[in-house]
């Protein structure tokens, strides 16, 4: 065994992490996704994360002004 490490959060440690299998399904989904649900899902995704940095690109000129 290792040195024992003090963790000063809860969130950084992560031997203390509860593990639960009731969130692990061992069998497939009763319902397959289809093509436009993934496409919906992706696109949003996408524009959750790059929408706000192609805002920010966009004005960045204006923000260099202030």
């Amino acid at each position: 065994m290792g040195p024992v490490m003090h963790c000063g959060s809860r969130l950084l440690c992560f031997r203390s992490a509860p593990r639960s299998s009731r969130w692990i399904h061992g069998s497939p989904p009763e319902h397959k996704v289809g093509l436009l649900e993934t496409i919906i899902g992706f696109s949003a995704v996408s524009l959750a994360i790059l929408g706000p940095a192609g805002w920010f690109m966009c004005h960045l000129s204006s923000y260099r002004k202030k």
